[in-house]
């Protein structure tokens, strides 16, 4: 026999409470906004008032994003979302209580009836008397005598450190205040069970019952339907979009083409639907008044050419709908219609080549559409159209640009060019020149720039650093003083106005290229034969060397130039320096890549000298120099440039290496020409070990003299070079010699045809 009913033993322990100032409180009481705080006893309570209940509807309307960590897994499933992840939302559910017997505890008891299955049937009871354990619901239980029984359930997945202690739990807690009671449906964990968060429940239709009896046995329920839906809009952001008119004079727009992503925060993107629709007035989601289905495309002809509000939508599962609003573009530039604006032109370079590839940018305000900018490419000719399907009423600057490849005609010839300007020595003879030697766009011609063109040149800098690779001036554009170009500021676009049909023609400037070298059309073939360029040879003492060796290799030009630029790799030798040997080659006309075991070389003249420099290496490995250094194309073009009285027309050249044997001793050598065979010209170099006269003979197969040269030279490697026309119309196997120091040496070579 029980001495105490559990429901007196709590009423005496109240009363008695009552009379210490205490209050005593259900097991879950704290405040829960409070974690772990004790609510406070009310000041006072009147006994043997009437007991009231009230239990607000919740907030029901979800705006969270889907927990994939709740309600989520192969026992669940969502009819209306296709999903075995159910959404769901954080809730407030609660009941305040006022009056009761005595100024005793009162007891509050929650049913909260669940539809879990979304098929309307309320078929599971979450009972506070009888609260299941952790992470645990007892499914489809609302049927059975006080709610027995059922299938265990979990919906709780969330990756805790103990799922024993750590998963979730339905409960109740309840606060008081000095004249009300409330108590609210919580989650917490047996590990915590003072800690407590909303509950997260599905979405669906549900109720609430609320019970709360005081010590004298009266007892009042009240309870509330409430449906968690979501209530939030899905994200919908759109894509520019500009389109041209087909030759039927109409063009079909499907909602995918507008769409650049959607999102909802319950309904996957797959799932949404969206719709489009004409100007900005439609404020409810497009549908098709016959079929009901969203109506997902739109149809322009030539009454919409120009600026076109389109709005494009998005709806979710529940119903939940947005736009986004995008300005579409038609355009007929195949004048499938006719009117409209029309703008057409030449970019041609001050000599009159027509270049392509430029980017003709139509840009300007309309009223119907924000700033906008149409491309379009000048083809072979320099030629562009733009098309008359452009808008009426509009404003446009019409503006070329071209950025790419910078080096195309830009030489070291150019930077000796743009030094003889500044100098004083030979103006250029165009304000299109000037610009061009403009470099850094500072609008003067300074040492400066010739500094950033050879950086350029060198392979230091891989674009200009302030400046386009093409500008283009107005061809109507008079210069007021073509000398001083800079003197005020020039254009670089035409405006197109109104209606007005206009020929925008611009002459084009290749940046850095003052001798008009550069290729306009990058399609067309090159006609640059470099077999043809007689060679300018560096001298060069071969050696060979072991790893670790350190060696200075002296490189010195058999021919007086104005100029030279190329690319030395010298794989297995590591660079250590750059050794000068003349005044106007420094380690500023060097551009070193070691990286790539690659030297540069940009280098120029006033008059015609022979360079002369040398380069300190370490070895990295065994070898010979003439196994290890070559001159190539890899970062600078190799080119030089023999000593003319016009330097825009210059004779070019083609930088190679000659490498003298290393064991010459006193003896006259005489190696074989260079190319041979050979058509326009050819190299014969010759080594005297001491200074003296030197005589070459060049002889047919029957021993007849073609030509005949001698010269006084110093000690060392010197070279003669022959040319065809010396040699008259004689083809086939020739023999030359050489007499010098009391001996004669011969080999052949042959002339081709």
């Amino acid at each position: 026999m029980k001495l105490f009913h559990p429901i007196r033993l709590l009423f005496l322990l109240n009363v008695l409470a009552w009379f210490s100032g205490n209050t005593i409180l259900s097991a879950a009481a704290t405040n829960p906004f409070k974690t772990g705080e004790p609510a406070k006893n009310p000041a006072a309570r009147h006994p043997n008032t009437a007991l009231s209940l009230d239990c607000p509807k919740p907030d029901d309307c979800a705006i969270t994003n889907n927990d994939p960590n709740f309600w989520n897994g192969s026992d669940w499933w969502s009819a209306t979302y296709l999903s075995h992840d159910l959404p769901e939302m954080p809730i407030e559910i609660t009941a305040t209580a006022t009056g009761g017997c005595n100024g005793g505890a009162l007891h509050f008891r929650y049913e909260l009836f669940l539809d879990l299955d979304g098929n309307g049937t309320l078929e599971t009871v979450v009972d506070s008397d009888n609260l299941p354990p952790a992470n645990t619901i007892f499914y489809d239980n609302a049927k059975n005598p006080n709610y027995a029984g059922g299938t265990a359930r979990t919906f709780d997945t969330r990756a805790v450190a103990n799922p024993v202690l750590d998963r979730f739990r339905f409960a109740i807690v309840t606060t008081l205040t000095p004249t009300t009671t409330k108590a609210a449906v919580r989650f917490n964990t047996d590990g915590k069970p003072t800690q407590y968060v909303l509950p997260c429940l599905p979405y669906g239709q549900h109720k609430i019952r609320w019970t709360v009896r005081d010590t004298c046995g009266n007892e009042t329920f009240c309870e509330q339907q409430f449906t968690i839906r979501d209530c939030k809009k899905p994200t919908v952001v759109c894509k520019p979009l500009s389109v041209n008119l087909l030759p039927t004079q109409n063009i079909t727009l499907w909602a995918s083409d507008f769409l650049e992503y959607t999102i909802d925060n319950a309904t996957q993107p797959d799932d949404l639907k969206i719709a489009l629709s004409h100007g900005d007035t439609v404020q409810v989601f497009p549908t098709d008044p016959v079929t009901g289905l969203p109506l997902t495309s739109l149809t322009f002809t030539c009454s919409n050419l120009g600026g076109n509000t389109v709005r494009l939508w998005s709806m979710d599962r529940d119903g939940n709908y947005d736009f986004c609003q995008v300005i579409l573009l038609v355009q007929d530039n195949a004048r499938n219609c006719s009117g409209g604006l029309a703008s057409s032109g030449n970019i041609q370079t001050e000599g009159g080549a027509g270049v392509s590839d430029v980017s003709i940018a139509l840009q300007g305000p309309h009223p119907a559409f924000p700033p906008t900018q149409l491309p379009n490419l000048t083809n072979d000719k320099g030629e562009y159209k733009i098309s008359e399907s452009i808008p009426l009423h509009g404003t446009y600057i019409v503006m070329p640009e071209r950025t790419d490849n910078e080096l195309n005609g830009v030489t070291t010839l150019d930077l000796a060019l743009i030094q003889k300007h500044i100098l004083g020595v030979a103006s250029l003879n165009s304000p299109y020149k000037m610009i061009a030697a403009d470099i850094n766009r500072s609008g003067t011609i300074t040492t400066f720039d010739v500094v950033e063109l050879r950086k350029l040149i060198l392979g230091v800098y891989s674009t200009f650093q302030n400046n386009f690779s093409w500008r283009f001036i107005p061809k109507s554009y008079i210069f007021s003083d073509p000398t001083a170009p800079f003197t005020k500021p020039f254009p670089e676009s035409v405006t197109v106005a109104d209606v007005e049909l206009r020929k925008g023609d611009f002459v084009a400037i290749k940046i850095g290229d003052v001798n008009n070298t550069a290729i306009p059309n990058l399609n067309a073939p090159s006609t640059d034969d470099r077999s043809a360029w007689p060679e300018a040879p560096f001298n060069v003492q071969d050696r060979s060397f072991l790893p670790g060796d350190v060696l200075e290799v002296d490189f010195i030009s058999h021919n007086a130039l104005s100029g030279q630029q190329f690319t030395l790799e010298h794989p297995g030798l590591q660079l250590l320096g750059i050794v000068p040997k003349t005044d106007q080659l420094g380690t500023d006309n060097f551009g070193q890549f070691s990286a790539r075991q690659m030297l540069t070389c940009s280098w120029d003249s006033d008059q015609g000298q022979q360079p002369h420099f040398a380069l300190r290496f370490r070895a990295l490995e065994a070898g010979t120099l003439a196994q290890s250094l070559r001159i190539s194309d890899a970062i600078t073009p190799a080119e030089a440039y023999a000593p003319v009285s016009n330097p825009a027309q210059p004779v070019l050249m083609k930088p190679v290496l000659h490498f003298a044997p290393s064991n010459l001793g006193d003896a006259v050598q005489l190696s074989q020409n260079q190319p041979n065979p050979f058509r326009s010209a050819t190299n014969i170099p010759f080594y005297l070990p001491q200074a003296g006269t030197a005589t070459l003979r060049v002889f047919d197969a029957s021993g007849k003299l073609l030509h005949e040269q001698n010269g006084h030279f110093d000690k060392g490697w010197h070279q003669w070079t022959v040319s065809q026309q010396v040699l008259g119309a004689q083809t086939g196997l020739l023999t030359y010699t050489l007499e010098a120091n009391g001996a004669t040496l011969s080999k052949t070579m042959l002339l081709n045809q």
